[in-house]
């Protein structure tokens, strides 16, 4: 009878030790990663959904919210823990997407017809509505220390772009 034992070679057992080492090393990676991080819930008061979208230097979170009646508002966490309910005057729907140093918040609303645009929010709660030229639909995404807010806008003939208000 013939001996069927097969013998590795060392470079197959040099492959299969690596691959080895290469797995197990991703498993205490992922683990370590995940136990290097604190996670703390953020749930305004009433809410039965929300996502966080910003965050600036000084903590300060910004986002948006569904209420138990299913209307969506834009959120501001503070480092002491309190909510501000965000939604400019006649909105219907509110998301909250980027905050800067200043306080100043920026993200999108419907108004009563449906129609999407830009806001933006001063530190002390006073609203600028905006939409570029030609749009149809605005979303303001990021708002830098300078003031520049970027965003997307969907023109009259449905095509999508990229913008950067300047004030």
């Amino acid at each position: 009878m013939k001996n069927t034992k097969k013998v590795l070679r060392p470079t197959q057992r040099i492959l299969i030790t690596g691959f080895l080492l290469v797995v197990f090393a991703g498993f205490f990676f992922v683990s370590t990663i995940a136990q290097a991080f604190t996670f703390t819930t953020i749930d305004p008061p009433g809410s039965i959904f929300t996502e966080a979208f910003g965050i600036n230097p000084s903590g300060q979170i910004v986002g948006f919210f569904d209420d138990s009646s299913g209307v969506e508002h834009g959120f501001l966490h503070d480092k002491n823990r309190d909510f501000t309910t965000i939604d400019p005057p006649g909105s219907t729907f509110t998301d909250a997407f980027g905050i800067n140093n200043q306080g100043e918040i920026v993200g999108t609303f419907n108004d009563s017809s449906g129609v999407s645009h830009g806001f933006l929010r001063d530190k002390n709660g006073s609203f600028t509505t905006f939409d570029p030229p030609d749009s149809i639909l605005t979303i303001a995404q990021g708002i830098n220390p300078s003031g520049q807010i970027v965003g997307l806008f969907i023109d009259s003939s449905g095509v999508i772009h990229g913008f950067l208000a300047t004030p």
